[in-house]
């Protein structure tokens, strides 16, 4: 198909975007010169854009050559036809496509409506219909229209931009990279051969915008008036760009013949009527302008290579250009505008003027005929005043200034007149002259001047002051002003140079009158630079020098004139004792010396105005006293146009402070704005009188605003304090209110000549009070009583706008009247001035809300009644009759593409007014009105959308930005959930959120804010990037909008594709460090939704990219070790980055460390440091800038020339400068940092997370092992580094402390089974998995990170501690397996020694090395820092011991082996460290107590059991049990206040006392065995003296005491029972145990009832320690009585011989059922699962204690049972008992204890032997059964068959 040639898929409008972008990129990169660090990538950058654009332009070849024009095509028409009921392949649909017959019939009615290509058509609905979302409420054909002439804008753009990047003369735009433009020359080449220009001009002629408006409203294809202005604009664009596009061409390279031809046919058809006031559009000026470029011949005077030149420039190398275009112009057609013709044959007669010279330079003859035709051209353009039409219709002043280069042919233009024709201006200045003559003569006689007098040279000057006003022009006008600097290369001025001199100085000696007023002019406009201005005011000054008479260009006779004017007002005046006033009347001036007094007084402005020392010389000379006669003036009866020119010059002299002072005094006493009213009728009324009566009448105000104008530059040079103390006494209170009350409130209703002067006066009136507002600074003190002349004039204006006054009511009026004319889209008078007064507004208001907190408090007391600016903003609007102030505000947003500054300051205010909760209850119902909701939306997604176009674009976007977050702070709903989508229709008003975000137009969702960041998102800038991402962040925490956002973050892949594309560089700005600290928390965010949904493959994914950078693990190491794994990720060298993974890449990177500013060295500037001081402010002590230099002048101004010399000038303003330059870097070093801060915050949180939810199963593989490896050990290292910040590297230690944890968790015995499915060959040969060697680095630095973070702050010290105590854990286990028999030891073979052996001994090895200091710290902590610490610390004390024990048993420590000393209890000893430990007792003591008087946390409990921990593990050292002994451990724990607290009294704090104080007693004891009597003793009389509290916790096992610590306490008993048998306290003690044997045995106990195995254990142990108790007793005492010689197992309250029986039965059944358990566990060992094992193995080991104990247990009885059988029937034998030898043992619930029979009779004898050998012949099997199977391997082979024997001896006798 034809279509198919001039689009792709992706339709006509989507090509041409693509095209122009294409384009646009590759000429922009091309265009930029790269800074040398990024060289490379730019160079690589440009090549790619290039390729790009190379592409594009090979597709769009014909599009280029047809200029977009795509006409029907039947057989495309026949198609869509067709589709309609057949399925038909069409361009731009997948397959065959049946298209509904809405679509085909709106393609067809595009295709008729532009004659375009069906296809075409087609595509643009579809783009239509693709993009609707982007115009919501935009019907489909609405947006193809749009999107057709948006398609023709891009071309155009495009074709422009190709044009503009030719080789040329004129310009280089692709400077240093020729061969793009040499390819984009080339490639236009034959493209711009085949009549190029006609079909440009064709497509401009054939753009008619009155009959493409009256097409498109005849087939309804306009919408509202913003699709009208859109449709409109691009229009235009499109028009405009195709004349600028033909400009290009011939400024490059000048058109041919032919082509000229064309263009000046063109142009001859153009009329003036066109535009309506005879002045020439756009187009046509820039089409003039593409033929003035094409038919100059200047420039062939400027080249070196004449050769070149005869070849390249038609007007030379085609010998009938010349004479055609000379025939054309002379003789052909006639002109539509004649005027236009002019201007042709003009530049045609200069180009004739300038060949001249070319063809006498080149000895050329060919063009003799015509070249000598110059002057008869000139002449013929003269007729038609060619100057004047410049004037009127090309030089007129526009909203847009002329472009340089059209500014430029011009200036050449008229520049090469002046030299190359010379005699004929000479003969214009004489018939100028003659003419003057002429019209004095006439005016003498009294006769009327003629009318038809010829005046070119009058034209001529005022053609040039037209053209030098133009502001492009600045640089031309230098050459009239030709100096040293501009000579040649011969050191001599060029003939054009001099010539243009010559002819500014032409009438130097007089002018004539009629030459006065355009020759003055023409000065003014050659004085628009500072340095034209000071010439002119050299020459000027130098003027009157010339001439035998006075020169009337000079400043002398100038402000002579004004001087003797003003002298004849005031004779004229009445006497000042008279107070009436004279009718007479001023002498009136004539018109032309009004004129002329004007065009000077503009003169003067200019001048002084741009050139200080003007300004100073005219204002100083005594004799005509300028200021004081322009101030007089003003109240003198003269003309307003005077007046408004002398307030002019006085705002001129007024830029100079010190002359400003003169002028406020002048203008003060001539009473220009009156204080005090005269008599009745005839006060002074000064200029109030000229706004009031003559402005309002003339309806022109231009008085007004040069008045306003004035004070404005008064106020920048300063209000001197003699204002307000002159003698009129009110400061500049009255000026303000002249101007607020006379001139800005009623400025809206007066009646306007011009509609635009309406916004001029409101843009000068807001400049004043915007500059008053802005530089008011309120202070938090009472000013509510003072005077109004004390304070600042923006006082009273502030006031103003916090109440409900005039002017608050019409600075609202204001912003209410130009929102209208916005919203009209159409173009108004006066529209610059217009939004430059909203801009003002907009930035009052925001100042005075910033404030109003302080202005409301410091003015509570005043007799105002101030409501505050924000409840003004939410009051009635009387313009529109509804509270609408704040849409008015929220409207300019939509307005943001042609006013971006201004939707910045409308989202600033409606975050500060909204950002309330009241405020957002206004705002909340008025955005979401269903009438506008849809439009307020989308107008806030369009600027977001906008932020990549510029600067001012991207400031705006960031204020929507900041406005949402501001928002979303707020309580749901708010209008941020509307802005970003969790609101729509029904949830506005159910106030639900949507818990489902979708793509724009899927079921009808909108694109909201939230499609827009994400889209926008790879364009912005750092700045907008990071408040971008922080917004995300919020909106992804927040727990009412999380789910749905990241669920839709994940649905786009959103932050695996930022994770991926991170650029991870050492070098960021704070803005960049701060986004990518934003990424790195959304994508901890999202791994914790992921992982708490469950959703597994996304999960792996993200924490693959984070720990490899892959998606999917790599595959490992060949060899499958750790320590090849470790290796593999720490080659820095040789592995690339990206397979370390994002998160160690970024640790290795960080930076850790601001280099702070040099301080500050002031020599003349005092107390500097403390100024700098007090302008701090905010969390990070910024330096508020703004302040700072008010400050610095403060101290400037207050040093003045009293106390600093003219010579201390320079060095103070130099110091000044300094501090100001360090406040800044002293900023930009603390926003580093704080971004620096921000990324480790961040990157922590995600290491956390990250680590936190990686299933197991994932980290237990040997590549995350290495990853925690690795980054562990960078991580300590980086936490090390000698050049980092501590409070930096603080913020990496809570990471390390979870990393650490993990480590910890992954060496823990749970992991152990998986540790060593990953180890095969170590499972066969039965070793334990290989240690990595990175764990004792790791430990080193752990180690000397305690010493480094001693002084940090607590919780830091917390994490370090905590770290240390973690990473001891690691293989904290003894090494050696309770489950295989113990190798002797010998003395021959070494011991062998496993991975986790060696590991310990090595990680004891670094920890013994900073023994010293880690003691050193560690022990402080734990005697003087927070409980938390203090815990910690001794924690970790404990742990280090427990490492040293390790260690030693190893190798055997106290073996023959090995007999090395504790270097911990030496370390301890020699440090004094042991006391200060042991003296911590008494004040942990003290806080329990206070804890249980008067309640509180359980810090001070926990702090005492780890105390008590650490002594424990000391004390299982016989050393340091001895030591602690020494030192008097006992002693303290005696004179423990809190063990006679009572257990009911505590809540379980004394009980936790208890339990620790005996934990380290059974430390004690199990080190010193029991033998020890010394510890025995000690312990012993710690018991007797805590005998309340000790016997307080014997009790029956029940829910009340904890059966571990009855087991504790009962332990404790039975170590000590050999040394307590002197103590009679103890001996209760003990009795009080023994009396709890019943309860422990069934049937008796109440715990035993389908108790776990761990019960069963304690209460075997239990009753192990009650029968140990009789054992030790019964050595020292063979005849005691503990159990009465009866047999009843009835009663539990008194112990008898069956209680034992009973006690040897339970320890017999408890011995089978381990047995029984682990025979099933042996003959189930191989089919056990492989995740149980860890279960298994503890429950084997319990079983196994179990059946120890249980065999202890029956010796033990037995051994009891044999020596109560022989005591009880010795006793019959002998008939007695001693006495003193039996004790009386009851149940502890008994109340009085029950005597013990002191003999047996022979039948109870019997009866005793007869119960016991009943019952013991029962158990007597499974006693030998036990003997065989368990005793007669691990007990004395003897002892049990012994003592049965014994008994049956006893019991069978």
């Amino acid at each position: 198909m034809v279509a198919a040639t001039f689009f792709d898929a992706r339709g006509l409008w989507g090509s041409m975007v693509s095209l122009n972008k294409a384009i646009q990129h590759a000429v922009t990169a091309a265009s930029c010169t790269p800074g040398s660090s990024d060289a490379i990538d730019s160079a690589l950058k440009r090549v790619e854009l290039a390729h790009q654009m190379n592409v594009a332009l090979q597709k769009h070849r014909t599009t280029f050559i047809t200029l977009l024009h795509k006409p029907k095509h039947q057989p495309d028409r026949d198609a869509l036809q067709r589709s309609v009921t057949t399925p038909t392949a069409i361009l731009g649909f997948s397959g065959q496509t049946k298209l509904p017959e809405a679509l085909v019939r709106e393609a067809l009615l595009i295709s008729d409506m532009y004659s375009l290509n069906e296809l075409a058509a087609l595509s643009l609905l579809k783009a239509a219909e693709e993009e609707k979302t982007l115009y919501p409420g935009m019907p489909r054909g609405l947006i193809a229209v749009l999107f057709y002439y948006d398609s023709r804008e891009h071309f155009a753009n495009a074709f422009k931009t190709l044009l503009q990047a030719r080789q040329g003369i004129s310009w280089t735009l692709l400077e240093g990279n020729e061969e793009l433009s040499l390819s984009i020359t080339r490639y236009l080449k034959p493209m711009l051969t085949l009549n190029m220009v006609d079909r440009i001009l064709e497509v401009i002629g054939n753009m008619d915008v009155a009959k493409e408006v009256e097409m498109l409203q005849q087939n309804r294809a306009l919408g509202d008036a913003r699709h009208r202005r859109m449709v409109l604009d691009k229009f235009k664009s499109v028009r405009t760009l195709f004349a600028e596009s033909l400009f290009c061409w011939s400024a490059q390279t000048p058109l041919e013949k032919d082509d000229c031809r064309r263009l000046m046919a063109y142009l001859s058809k153009v009329k003036l009527e066109e535009t309506g006031d005879g002045t020439l559009d756009h187009v046509t000026v820039t089409l003039l302008m593409a033929l003035l470029y094409s038919i100059e011949a200047g420039h062939l005077l400027a080249v070196e290579d004449m050769t070149d030149a005869l070849s390249s420039f038609p007007i030379i190398s085609d010998k009938t250009f010349v004479p055609e275009i000379h025939k054309e112009l002379k003789n052909g057609r006639d002109w539509e505008c004649p005027g236009l013709k002019a201007v042709v044959q003009f530049a045609w007669a200069v180009s004739l003027a300038n060949l001249k010279q070319v063809a006498n330079n080149i000895q050329l003859t060919d063009y003799d005929l015509y070249v000598d035709e110059d002057e008869v051209m000139l002449s013929e353009a003269l007729k038609c005043k060619v100057f004047n039409f410049l004037e009127k219709s090309v030089l007129y002043e526009r909203s847009t200034s002329l472009d340089s280069f059209y500014c430029r042919r011009l200036h050449c233009l008229m520049a090469d007149f002046i030299h190359r024709m010379p005699e004929r201006v000479k003969h214009m200045k004489t018939k100028a002259d003659e003419n003057a003559q002429n019209i004095i003569a006439h005016l003498r006689e009294g006769l009327d001047v003629p009318g038809n007098i010829d005046q070119p040279f009058e034209q001529l000057l005022t053609c040039l002051a037209a053209l030098y006003r133009q502001p492009n022009c600045s640089e031309l006008i230098d050459e009239y002003w030709c100096d040293g600097s501009s000579m040649t290369a011969t050191g001599a001025l060029s003939s054009r140079q001099v010539a243009l001199k010559n002819f500014v100085q032409l009438p130097r000696d007089f002018l004539p009158h009629s030459l006065f007023i355009p020759y003055v002019k023409f000065l003014t406009s050659l004085a628009s630079t500072e340095t034209s201005s000071h010439r002119l005011y050299d020459y000027l000054r130098h003027s009157s020098r010339f001439g035998p008479q006075e020169s009337n260009l000079s400043w002398d006779h100038f402000l002579s004139a004004l001087s003797k004017y003003y002298q004849n007002l005031r004779v004229e005046q009445p006497a000042p004792d008279s107070i009436y006033r004279s009718s007479r009347t001023a002498r009136a001036i004539t018109s032309q010396e009004l004129e002329g007094l004007v065009v000077v007084m503009q003169l003067l402005t200019a001048v002084v105005e741009r050139n200080e020392a003007a300004r100073v010389d005219l204002s100083s000379r005594v004799a005509f006293a300028p200021i004081e006669v322009c101030a007089g003036l003003l109240t003198c009866s003269v003309p307003v146009s005077l007046k408004t020119q002398l307030l002019n010059v006085l705002s001129a002299f007024s830029k100079s402070s010190a002359i400003a002072v003169s002028v406020w005094q002048c203008i003060e006493a001539a009473g220009l704005v009156p204080t005090t009213a005269g008599a009745p009728g005839y006060s002074n009324r000064g200029i109030r009188q000229d706004i009031e009566e003559v402005e309002s009448s003339a309806e022109e105000f231009p008085l007004s605003r040069a008045f306003v104008s004035m004070l404005i530059e008064l106020i920048s040079s300063g209000i001197p304090s003699q204002l307000a103390t002159s003698m009129r006494g009110h400061g500049f209170t009255p000026y303000l209110r002249i101007v607020r009350d006379q001139v800005f409130i009623p400025h809206d209703s007066r009646t306007y000549r011009r509609a635009e002067e309406r916004w001029a006066v409101a843009r000068v009136c807001c400049s004043l009070f915007h500059k008053l507002v802005m530089e008011y600074q309120p202070s938090a003190a009472k000013t509510s009583g003072m005077n109004s002349i004390q304070q600042h004039p923006g006082h009273e204006l502030v006031l103003d706008l916090v109440h409900d006054s005039n002017l608050a009511r019409q600075l609202f009026n204001v912003l209410h009247d130009a929102v209208q004319v916005l919203e009209q889209y159409t173009d108004s008078p006066g529209y610059d001035d217009m939004q430059a007064a909203v801009k003002l507004i907009l930035e009052m208001f925001l100042k005075i809300l910033k404030n109003q907190r302080i202005i409301l408090n410091s003015e509570e007391n005043g007799t105002l009644l101030l409501i505050g600016l924000d409840k003004l903003l939410m009051s009635m609007n009387p313009r529109s009759g509804n509270c609408d102030h704040l849409l008015n505000v929220t409207r300019i947003i939509g307005h943001h593409v042609s006013l971006p500054t201004h939707a910045t300051l409308a989202c600033n205010l409606l975050a500060l007014v909204g950002g309330t909760v009241s405020g957002h209850k206004h705002l909340m119902p008025l955005l979401t009105a269903p009438s506008i909701a849809v439009s307020t939306r989308q107008s806030l997604v369009q600027l977001i959308d906008h932020a990549a176009l510029d600067e001012e674009h991207a400031g705006a976007a960031r204020a929507a930005i900041t406005l949402l977050k501001t928002f979303l702070v707020l309580p749901a709903p708010n209008l941020a959930h509307f802005f970003l989508g969790f609101l729509d229709g029904t949830g506005i008003r159910s106030g639900e959120l949507r818990s489902d975000l979708l793509e724009p137009g899927v079921r009808g969702f909108p694109r909201t804010a939230l499609h827009a960041m994400l889209s926008v998102l790879p364009t912005l800038t750092p700045q907008s990037c990071e408040l971008t991402l922080s917004l995300l962040h919020c909106i992804a925490s927040h727990h009412s909008t999380a789910d749905a956002t990241l669920r839709y973050l994940s649905s786009r892949d959103f932050v695996h594709r930022s994770l991926t594309s991170l650029p991870i560089a050492v070098e960021e700005t704070p803005d960049r460090i701060l986004a990518t600290a934003w990424i790195f928390r959304i994508a901890a965010l999202d791994l914790r939704h992921h992982a708490s949904h469950q959703q597994r493959s996304q999960l792996i994914r993200l924490i693959n990219v984070l720990v490899t950078g892959y998606e999917s693990n790599p595959d490992g190491p060949s060899d499958g070790t750790m320590d090849g794994t470790v290796s593999w990720i720490n080659n820095t060298e040789n592995a690339p980055s990206a397979n370390r993974g994002i998160l160690l890449s970024l640790l290795e990177m960080l930076e850790l460390n601001v280099d702070p500013p040099h301080p500050l060295q002031c020599q003349f500037l005092p107390g500097v440091p403390e100024l700098v001081k007090s302008c701090e402010d905010g969390p990070n002590a910024d330096i508020n800038v703004e302040k700072l230099y008010q400050l610095l002048n403060q101290v400037l101004q207050d040093s003045g020339p009293g106390g600093a010399s003219i010579a201390q000038k320079g060095p103070l303003e130099a110091e000044v400068q300094a501090v100001l330059d360090y406040a800044l870097a002293k900023n930009a070093a603390s926003t580093l940092l704080v971004s620096r801060r921000s990324l480790m915050e961040a990157w922590g949180q995600l290491t956390e997370v990250a680590v936190t939810v990686t299933p197991a199963e994932t980290l237990d593989g040997p590549l995350h092992r290495a990853f925690l490896h690795a980054i562990t050990l960078e991580l300590t290292r980086r936490v090390l580094d000698d050049m980092a910040r501590p409070d930096l590297t603080s913020l990496l230690v809570s990471t390390l402390l979870l990393l650490v944890s993990t480590l910890k968790t992954l060496y823990s015995p749970e992991m152990i089974p998986s540790v060593s499915a990953n180890f095969v060959p170590a499972l066969d040969s039965g070793e334990a998995p290989q240690v990595p060697s990175a764990l004792l680095l790791i430990l080193r630095g752990l180690v000397e990170c305690v010493t480094r973070f001693r002084h940090s702050h607590q919780s830091v010290r917390a994490n370090v501690y905590a770290t240390l105590l973690n990473f001891l854990k690691i293989h904290s286990e003894s090494p050696a397996d309770p489950l295989k028999p113990k190798d002797v030891l010998s003395l021959v073979v070494a011991p062998a020694e496993n991975s986790i052996e060696q590991y310990q001994r090595e990680s004891y090895d670094v920890v013994k090395e900073e023994m010293s200091q880690l003691l050193s710290v560690l022990c402080c902590e734990a005697t003087a820092g927070h409980h938390l610490c203090r815990m910690l610390a001794l924690t970790c004390l404990s742990s280090i011991a427990a490492l040293e024990t390790r260690s030693g048993s190893i190798l055997g420590t106290g073996s023959l082996l090995s007999s090395s000393p504790s270097a911990l209890l030496e370390q301890l000893t020699q440090q004094g460290q042991l006391r200060r430990l042991l003296d911590g007792i008494e004040q942990d003591d003290q806080q329990l107590l206070n804890l249980v008087s008067t309640g509180g946390d359980l810090r001070p409990l926990y702090v005492w059991e780890s105390r008590c921990a650490l002594l424990a593990q000391l004390a299982l050292n016989p050393e340091g049990a001895r030591q602690l002994l020494q030192a008097g451990l006992m002693a303290r724990f005696t004179k423990l206040q809190i063990l006679g607290a009572g257990l009911e009294i505590g809540e379980g704090i004394t009980l936790g006392a208890v339990k620790g104080a005996l934990r380290v007693c059974q430390a004690i004891v199990s080190s010193l065995s029991s033998q020890d009597w010394s510890a025995g003793s000690q312990i012993a009389d710690f018991l007797s003296t805590h005998m309340n509290c000790i016997s307080s916790v014997l009790l029956t096992p029940s829910a009340s005491i904890p059966l571990d610590t009855l087991a504790l306490v009962a332990s404790v008993l039975a170590s000590t029972a050999a040394a307590g048998q002197n103590n009679s306290s103890v001996i209760l003690l003990y009795q009080r145990l023994v009396g709890l044997i019943p309860s422990l045995i069934p049937p008796y106990a109440p715990l035993l009832k389908d108790a776990d195995l761990t019960t069963e254990f304690l209460h075997l142990e239990i009753l192990s320690s009650c029968l140990t108790c009789c054992c030790h007793h019964l050595l020292t005492n063979p005849r005691a009585v503990f159990f009465q010689p009866i047999v009843d197992s009835r009663s539990s309250k008194i112990l008898n011989l069956g209680t034992l029986l009973q006690a040897l039965k339970f320890a017999i059944n408890s011995f089978s059922e381990a047995s029984r358990s682990l025979s099933s566990h042996q003959r189930g060992e191989n089919s056990s699962a492989s995740n149980k094992e860890l279960q298994t193995r503890t429950k084997l080991l319990t079983l196994m204690k179990k059946q120890q104990l249980s065999a202890f247990l029956c010796e033990s009885s037995t051994y009891v049972l044999w020596r109560h059988l022989q005591t009880a029937f010795s006793s019959v034998d002998s008939g007695a008992a001693s006495a003193s030898r039996t004790l009386a043992i009851t149940h502890p619930a008994s109340l009085s204890p029950s005597p013990v029979q002191k003999s047996l009779t022979a039948a109870q004898a019997a009866a005793l032997k007869e119960q016991v050998s009943e019952v013991f012949n029962d158990l007597l099997p499974a006693l030998q059964q036990l003997h065989q199977d368990y005793g007669s391997k691990t007990s004395h082979v003897a002892f049990l068959p012994a003592i049965v024997a014994r008994v049956r001896k006893i019991i069978v006798a």
